[in-house]
């Protein structure tokens, strides 16, 4: 997980260093919004720690914002965030199909957006060239998972055999 975060984090930097003229800036640096769907599951609690750890490595500023899995919250959050300065978003969505209009909005302030875990459509991504998404749906993600377990009971196959009480 925690490398997913970086090459989100890597991505928004990157789409920030596009255009510095216009970051949002405070006195640590740069500032990213982060829009959750929601923190209520484990795994995005997780996700959320992991971008703000990686972030305050890097000196990185980020805008934490929960929607509650409600995508008219999470738009709301996009615009406030928007007409506050902020340009450089990382997106959990909770639906994929506001992806468009979240990223005609951004492209508006010139800004860029990372979509993660949840897909943004295919037209989102065209809106400009400062949108992308970084992530595996979770049955590509359950096939790694599959090959990692395999490939580690092949270099230890006696681990595989053993049965613990």
């Amino acid at each position: 997980m925690k490398k997913i975060g970086l090459v989100v984090l890597c991505l928004v930097l990157a789409g920030a260093g596009l255009s510095r003229a216009g970051t949002r800036r405070r006195a640590g640096g740069t500032t990213i919004t982060l829009l959750m769907r929601n923190k209520d599951e484990q795994f995005l609690k997780d996700y959320a720690n992991n971008v703000q750890a990686l972030a305050r490595e890097k000196g990185v500023t980020v805008n934490l914002q929960d929607a509650r899995s409600d995508g008219a919250t999470q738009l709301t959050q996009l615009q406030t965030a928007l007409n506050q300065g902020h340009k450089w978003f990382v997106i959990v969505s909770c639906v994929s199909g506001l992806s468009e209009q979240m990223n005609q909005l951004i492209q508006e302030k010139g800004g860029a957006a990372d979509y993660s875990n949840i897909q943004s459509t295919t037209a989102a991504l065209k809106v400009g060239k400062n949108f992308f998404f970084a992530s595996s749906p979770e049955f590509v993600g359950g096939r790694y998972q599959g090959q990692l377990i395999a490939d580690y009971f092949d270099k230890y196959p006696d681990k595989a055999s053993r049965q613990d009480a």
